[in-house]
């Protein structure tokens, strides 16, 4: 007898397969290399106090004093402990690092989903693969988007288990959901779990409607009814409820954060921002634009990257070693900026596949053609998932479509608490594959249940309903498809200017490469050649991959082939196509040995090297870097600029108003050829909110020596006087003005704590800082009278703590961003320490929760097995 393979080897046989291609593609990691990422770099910058104090005390630092004057970090590189989730993830990753992990379960999540869709294994493997191969995936970890990765990684089991749900499988459902849901929220990055609700809300409606019509051909969810669709739905709130339980010291930490950040509401009456969430236009900078979508399938219709490498045969070549040489046309082709969309720069397209694109085209086409048969896709389900994936597109415009976009924005809740809606796109980027391999399942299987009607030799068989179904929707869908890519083709050559269209165009940024004149209009018409000529040769190469997927889904249909030939000949097109895409983007040389990576961390310059020797506290101001969007001065320095997306909105108003305007009235001054040394000590005197900011060295070129600043106002200081200050606005105002050392500016909010009170004019006062560490500071003080303090320490209510020699006593926030508070007479000690109850507290709960979670997944598992067994 046949015996049969046990369905457990065929899954770990697949799942093995994919773990060796996965290997093969990322291979300098099996001789110890590691990627290098550019925001894991800048995250070790803004991280490594943080590090340092686990290091040294096993604890969490919870704040740094690393980035912008101080802020709280739980957004940074903080450990939550309690969340046991976070051990499960490393084990279902088999303790794998970036970017193994992220892609290894993006394969296992969406073969899961489409197993628990009863696709065949051989058919979900290649499903599977399709999703983790994502361009944008890659582009993504190439990048050091980690958490986002992480994230989307989930979608398919989160949406696997909600499935199961609605079909009335309830303990295998609550156990799914619950496990992915609750990592997902772990992996931290909420804007992804937000645009997953939005798919999840179409499933919803798709069960609703189709609860109410009841017909035999809409019968995704398995003939689900009413009473089921409130079942399931009420279970699937609870299990939302349950899996945040987890996550509650992150999330209620970010919670209590956000409201003063960036994303929460504005206290300045110029700003427009008074509803909370980010400004729009900064939001909204990242939008896609509208004919940049069909970059979909044609990876390189708007020229792939903004630094992207062109072949020896281009163009640009030829032009740049005609005139200037071999050597240096090898050099510039490796960075060349062929993007030329709507977007700012980019690392890359969101490229599904052109296949894949296809087949969800083909997945919409088969579930409106099929006359009653109920073998395919429920036009219900598909009409709802087709709404979603072309609103997800519509909201990626962002900016270009802005009826839609301003609707979201002003009126959806949390929608505008996110930036770059571009990333919407990943909604597109789960569906598509979705439902093109859920389509093609199910074609295999009507095909194999109905069958054709046997022929005598050399005559055509009669093809069954489910067989003319599929050649129907196959002709329309091709079409479709096959269309959209020609139109491109020819647009390459009728419609495209290929030019960039932001100021100055493509000559201001040869110009700015240093590019002499009469080089420029050479180089820009060999760019707009090789633009042309990237759109058509991935045209061309789209046409093909669709054409191998319509011909091997005819000759399954017309019964020429069996259906492992089928599929075996999708996996190849779908294999090549993406790996092929995402080496443009992420390949060999994107890895370096971890000595080569700890070097570029730990390097430090002539200017860094000078401030190092300096071992008191104080804050740096980087010139020679991008200030505000640099985080590797922090892992050397305390610094006054610094990267992160969450600032506090306070000191964001703090650089736009007053900062920056300093800023260039420096670089002026150092611009200037022969500047006196006392022109330079009178404009750092001039500096007042770098002053108070304790900016005691400036880097204004990292191979000199740093500029000292001895107007720097030091880590505490006794002032004369008190300015009130009706408001935010003349909070700000009154920092263009002020003395720092002399005059404290106190706001409305802290007026009572000052009322009637007038600091001394002791001269003779001292308070210095006498330890610091991350979450606590000690002063000493020392006045002959009652006395206003300020400190050069960034003002946050929400878990600093002040005393005086023991005694908890309240402070008050002064210069619109700083902390003050009233000594008295004599000699003081005072204490600053940082004890957020949100973590403390939430820690608690959190571990409570992730045990209670874990339970109730053991609990619906063995539900579900004993179910079985009776």
């Amino acid at each position: 007898m046949k015996q049969q393979f046990p369905a457990w080897a065929t899954h770990l046989l697949l799942i093995g397969a994919f773990a060796a291609l996965m290997f093969l593609y990322f291979s300098p990691i099996l001789s110890g290399k590691v990627i290098y990422q550019g925001d894991i770099v800048q995250n070790r910058g803004m991280g490594k106090e943080l590090a340092d104090f686990r290091a040294a005390t096993g604890k969490e630092a919870l704040w740094t004093d690393a980035m912008f004057g101080g802020m709280p970090a739980f957004q940074i590189a903080t450990l939550y402990p309690g969340n046991l989730f976070s051990k499960v993830e490393t084990i279902l990753t088999l303790g794998l690092n970036s970017p193994l992990k992220q892609i290894f379960m993006m394969f296992l999540c969406f073969y899961l989903l489409l197993c628990v869709c009863k696709v065949r294994p051989t058919l979900s493997a290649v499903g599977a693969f399709a999703f983790a191969f994502s361009s944008y995936f890659f582009i993504i970890l190439e990048a050091g988007h980690n958490t986002k990765a992480m994230a989307s990684a989930y979608i398919p089991a989160i949406i696997a288990g909600v499935i199961l749900t609605y079909k009335g499988k309830f303990g295998w459902g609550i156990a799914i959901t619950l496990l992915a849901l609750a990592l997902q929220i772990s992996a931290n990055h909420l804007q992804i779990t937000y645009y997953m609700g939005i798919i999840l809300v179409g499933i919803a409606i798709a069960a609703a409607v189709e609860a109410g019509l009841r017909k035999e051909n809409q019968n995704f969810f398995e003939n689900i009814d009413f009473s089921r669709f409130t079942k399931a739905s009420l279970i699937l709130l609870f299990v939302a409820g349950i899996a945040v339980l987890p996550n509650i010291s992150r999330l209620w930490t970010t919670y209590e954060y956000t409201d003063v950040t960036m994303r929460g509401k504005s206290e300045l009456s110029t700003d427009e921002n008074k509803k909370g969430g980010l400004d729009k236009e900064y939001a909204l900078r990242w939008s896609y634009g509208v004919s940049e979508t069909f970059n979909i399938m044609v990876s390189n219709l708007y020229g792939g990257a903004s630094g992207y490498a062109l072949s020896e045969k281009s163009a640009s070549y030829e032009y740049l070693k005609t005139k200037f040489g071999e050597q240096t046309a090898k050099q510039v082709i490796g960075q060349m900026p062929t993007y030329w969309g709507e977007q700012p720069f980019t690392s890359g397209p969101t490229y599904i596949g052109a296949a894949i694109v296809f087949l969800f085209i083909f997945s919409i086409v088969l579930s409106f053609v099929q006359k009653g048969s109920s073998h395919f896709l429920s036009s219900t389900f598909a009409a709802s998932m087709l709404g979603v994936t072309f609103l997800a597109i519509m909201l990626s415009w962002g900016r270009h479509f802005l009826p839609l976009t301003d609707l979201f924005f002003d009126y959806v809740p949390m929608y505008n608490k996110f930036r770059a809606v571009a990333m919407i796109l990943v909604v597109a980027q789960f569906l598509m594959p979705f439902l093109g391999f859920l389509a093609i399942g199910q074609v295999i299987d009507a095909l194999q249940h109905e069958g054709n009607l046997s022929a005598k030799k050399g005559e055509t068989p009669v093809l069954s309903l489910a067989s003319n179904e599929v050649l129907s929707a196959l002709k329309i869908s091709a079409g479709i498809a096959m269309g959209i890519v020609a139109l491109i083709l020819v647009g390459a050559y009728v419609i495209f200017d290929f030019a960039k269209p932001t100021e100055g165009g493509d000559a201001a940024s040869f110009a700015q490469m240093g590019f002499p004149k009469d080089a420029v209009s050479g180089m820009v018409s060999a760019l707009l050649e090789d633009r042309r000529s990237m759109l058509v040769m991935d045209s061309l190469r789209a046409l093909l991959w669709i054409g191998a997927s319509v011909g091997a889904i005819w000759a399954f249909a017309m019964r020429k082939i069996q259906a492992n030939a089928m599929i075996a000949v999708l996996a190849f097109v779908v294999l090549v196509d993406l790996w092929t895409v995402n080496k443009r983007y992420l390949n060999d040389s994107n890895f370096k040995t971890k000595s080569e990576y700890q070097r570029i961390l730990a390097q430090t310059t002539p200017a860094d090297d000078a401030i190092l020797k300096d071992k008191t506290h104080f804050r740096v101001l980087n010139l020679a870097a991008n200030t505000f969007n640099d985080a590797l001065t922090s892992y050397h320095h305390k610094s006054v600029g610094g990267y992160h997306p969450a600032k506090l909105r306070r000191y964001q108003d703090m650089i736009e108003k007053n900062i920056q305007p300093e800023m260039q009235i420096l670089g002026n001054t150092m611009q200037q050829k022969g500047v006196p040394d006392s022109l330079i000590r009178a404009t750092l005197s001039q500096l007042a909110v770098l002053n108070m900011m304790d900016t005691k060295y400036i880097i204004y070129n990292k191979e000199a020596a740093p500029l000292p600043n001895p107007a720097a106002c030091g880590n505490a200081w006794f002032v004369s006087e008190i300015k009130p200050a009706a408001d935010a606005d003349a909070e700000l105002t009154a920092l263009q003005t002020f003395l720092p050392r002399k005059t404290a500016i106190i706001g409305k909010d802290f007026e009572k704590e000052v009322a009637g009170f007038t600091p001394s004019a002791d001269s003779g006062a001292t308070i210095k800082l006498t330890e610091y560490k991350a979450n606590h500071l000690t002063y000493a003080s020392n006045s002959s009278k009652d006395g206003l303090a300020v400190f050069s320490e960034v003002y946050y209510e929400k878990g600093w703590k002040a005393s005086i020699d023991g005694k908890e006593v309240p402070y008050l926030r002064a210069d619109y961003v700083l902390r003050a508070l009233r000594i008295p007479a004599g000699k003081h000690e005072i204490v600053f320490s940082f004890e957020p109850e949100s973590y403390i507290t939430g820690e608690k709960y959190a571990l409570i929760g992730s045990i209670l979670v874990l339970l109730l997944i053991a609990g619906a598992v063995f539900w579900e097995v004993r179910k079985k067994k009776a």
